[in-house]
Parts: structure tokens; sequence; C-alpha cells
């Protein structure tokens, strides 16, 4: 036979446990409180548009949030560093055979780090799904169609 634990202890549990969740949470924009890792970066993001063509048919590559730093983790008193947008970002195109095929290496501009790339479906493909990788965003899906 199971008994409900008194209101009192019960309030007092979930307390704690609220309390260790939100001492166990970086705080702001900064990361930790003595960090200057900016937890508040976007992520790098790629789409890819449209999302399936034949080989020698363009497709355009756009990627946004290349960047070192991102411009909100300040240190008390300092004003806040610019994002620099990143050069030699790689793109890179795997096919169902798992090979790697770099296609370029990109310089991202301004200051939200934005790559905009029209790409060739190469001739090689083999036709089907294949994954699409800018720097360090998840991939996404190009189809490689039939001629």
């Amino acid at each position: 036979m199971s008994r409900a634990m008194p209101r009192r202890t019960t309030r007092a549990l979930l307390g704690l446990g609220l309390g260790c969740a939100l001492a166990l949470t970086p705080g702001g924009c900064s990361g930790s409180s003595g960090g200057g890792t900016a937890s508040s970066c976007a992520a790098q993001e790629v789409t890819v548009s449209p999302d399936s063509a034949s080989p020698g048919e363009t497709v355009v590559v756009h990627g946004e949030y290349y960047t070192d730093g991102c411009g909100d983790a300040v240190e008390a008193g300092a004003a806040p560093s610019p994002a620099v947008a990143l050069t030699d970002v790689p793109l890179v195109l795997t096919g169902d055979d798992g090979n790697e095929h770099l296609v370029a290496t990109l310089d991202a501009e301004g200051t939200l780090g934005e790559i905009t790339y029209t790409l060739t479906v190469p001739q090689d493909l083999a036709v089907g799904p294949v994954a699409l990788r800018l720097g360090d965003a998840a991939p996404v899906t190009l189809t490689v169609t039939s001629p």
C-alpha cells in the first residue's frame, strides 16, 4: 500500500530540485558566469535550393552565422567584440558510397557571416541523396536526379 508524501515534504523536494536545475544552467548571453564563451551565438545553418537537381544543373547554397564569435560575450566594463566572418569554409558533398568530395572553400561576409554559392551539380555524382555540408553546420540533403 502506498502512502502520499506530506505536502510540506513534496514542496521542499520540488524546491530543492528546481534550485539545483537553476544552479546548473548557464546564465545570460555569455555562457557561464566567468566565461567568455557565448552560448547564445546562433549555430551555423545551411540551406540548398532547389533541393534536387540533375548533374550539370545548378543549386544555390546559402549559409548563415559563419563567424568567429558573436559579439554578445562581454566582460564587465568592456565593449562587445565584433563577430568576424570566417574564411576557407569547406563545402563538402558526401554520396551514398561515403566518399567526400570537397567542392569549394568559401569565405563568409558581413556581421552575420553569410555565404551564398551557386553550385553546379558534379557529373560524377550518383543518382540519389547526397549529404551537403558547409563548415560545421548540420548537413542537408541534395537529391541528385536522372538527367
